[in-house]
């Protein structure tokens, strides 16, 4: 059988294809989609990244989940509820992220939806003591100017919902 250019073309085309679906088939939710309900998830996520303590998911996200854990006691029945609600939005939306990511893209991500998850999981309508208990337990991480950046730009959004 004889290879003709437009046979070629046909073939790279279909393996460079072939090659796109196994990688945007293959996200975090494969291998750890189970546990999106848990702060463990970021545990699972690193094993595949390997970010290391300080990249996001260690030095980040699994610390706040165990933080919000830890402080639980601190908030009202509503603001354990959108503790829950949150977490689940932020670890569902990474799970959803394609793999090989890089951990620089997997911060911005997540960062941006941090915004997101918090405000539609009812952030706004916290009251004010649950708002508090919110800064205390995200306190140490102000300052980092992902984190400032994200704290106003949901306050920005709250403001223009009232």
């Amino acid at each position: 059988m004889k290879l003709t250019p437009r046979l070629l073309i046909l073939i790279l085309f279909l393996s460079m294809a072939l090659a796109n679906l196994e990688l945007r088939g293959n996200t975090f939710s494969n291998q750890c989609g189970h546990l999106t309900t848990e702060c463990s998830f970021y545990e699972c996520v690193e094993d595949e990244l390997t970010c290391g303590k300080r990249g996001y998911p260690l030095g980040f996200a699994l610390k706040y989940c165990q933080r919000f854990e830890n402080f639980a006691y601190r908030f009202s029945d509503a603001g354990k509820e959108w503790i829950q609600k949150t977490r689940e939005c932020l670890t569902e939306t990474f799970a959803k992220f394609d793999q090989p990511n890089s951990c620089s893209f997997v911060k911005k991500a997540s960062f941006k939806s941090h915004i997101l998850c918090y405000v539609e999981s009812g952030y706004c309508d916290l009251s004010r003591d649950d708002k508090r208990a919110v800064n205390r337990v995200v306190w140490p991480s102000l300052w980092r100017r992902s984190a400032i950046t994200t704290g106003l730009k949901i306050k920005s959004i709250c403001r223009q919902r009232k």
